[in-house]
């Protein structure tokens, strides 16, 4: 009898063994050591905040297995980007030529003893002078131990993770390359045989910024207007009497945070009329901002303006994300 009643002990001390504790993944691990290198396009980058969606819990007695938080796979974003030379500067909250968006929809490890990640991400590459997406796609990506390395509990966990997004960053970089080549030319490395370096993109560069500067400030239009707040869900607006956020919850639900206001948090409503080329603001529980319509400008990259056609009151904001 006392045989029998070791067995489940045993089982679990196992299973606990093979899981180990939770391991901190850092930005340190899932930074690629080799990346391809490019002659800068001399145009900057705004990397926006990772969105990550949530995994399932783990089962009875199953260790969670480490995952990578959104803050931790942007710094390594960041960095990655830094190494490639793509961009004359990298950032998080400055005015961009263009920005760049993630989502992690997947990381999982197969099974509890498995040697094998996956890890799904979906990216997206924008004009933030026309707000015009230039690339978007989910990139899959897989990392694999040795034999030998399946029993490491959670630090083998975490090296399978690391690996497969050190796989997806790479692949990021690779297709981001490509489609900028109307900027770059790749210059030799240790992971391909490019092109020699070449300035024959610079006069198209130079004609371009030309157009950019030229076409602001600029009233968007009803359907600019539809794509503006399809596109961007989180708005700061610092200019003005008292600072506060805006942001787009669900569908044309609003909801705006001002910590200088009598009403810290107010909700409402937002209508696009394309005919009339306005945005319209509708507050349920606070009268500031006001509620009504507003013209939106474009004063130049991220930074926008809504201005009332009658009176002329503005408020001056950036879209953040």
């Amino acid at each position: 009898m006392m045989k029998v009643a070791i067995y489940p002990l045993v089982i679990v001390i196992a299973l606990l063994f093979l899981n180990g504790c939770k391991t901190e993944i850092t930005k340190k691990e899932i930074v690629p050591e080799e990346l391809s290198v490019y002659v800068s396009t001399g145009k900057n980058v705004v990397v926006l905040p990772v969105v990550v969606r949530a995994e399932p819990k783990p089962g009875f007695l199953m260790d969670e297995s480490p995952t990578i938080d959104g803050e931790t796979y942007g710094e390594a974003l960041i960095k990655s980007l830094q190494k490639s030379s793509l961009f004359s500067s990298v950032n998080t909250h400055e005015i961009a030529d263009f920005s760049i968006s993630a989502e992690i929809i997947g990381q999982r490890i197969i099974g509890s003893v498995s040697n094998v990640s996956l890890f799904l991400v979906r990216y997206e590459l924008i004009n933030t002078h026309s707000e015009e997406t230039i690339w978007s796609e989910n990139i899959f990506s897989h990392h694999a131990l040795s034999a030998q390395d399946v029993f490491m509990g959670a630090e083998r966990q975490a090296d399978i993770i690391e690996g497969a997004s050190r796989d997806n960053i790479s692949q990021l970089i690779d297709k981001l390359g490509v489609v900028l080549k109307s900027y770059v030319t790749p210059m030799p490395s240790s992971k391909s045989t490019v092109a020699p370096k070449t300035t024959k993109s610079l006069p198209v560069m130079i004609e371009k910024k030309v157009i950019d500067d030229a076409r602001y400030p600029h009233k968007l239009t009803g359907n600019e207007i539809k794509a503006h707040f399809k596109r961007y869900k989180h708005f700061t607006f610092e200019n003005v009497p008292k600072k506060f956020t805006l942001k787009i919850v669900s569908y044309n639900n609003i909801e705006r945070v001002c910590e200088e206001c009598g009403i810290r948090v107010g909700v409402g409503f937002m209508k696009i009329k394309v005919p009339q080329d306005l945005a319209c603001f509708y507050w349920d529980n606070v009268s500031y901002p006001q509620s009504t319509c507003f013209e939106v400008i474009q004063i130049k990259g991220n930074n926008y303006n809504l201005v009332t056609p009658n009176n002329g009151k503005s408020y001056l904001y950036k879209a953040i994300r």
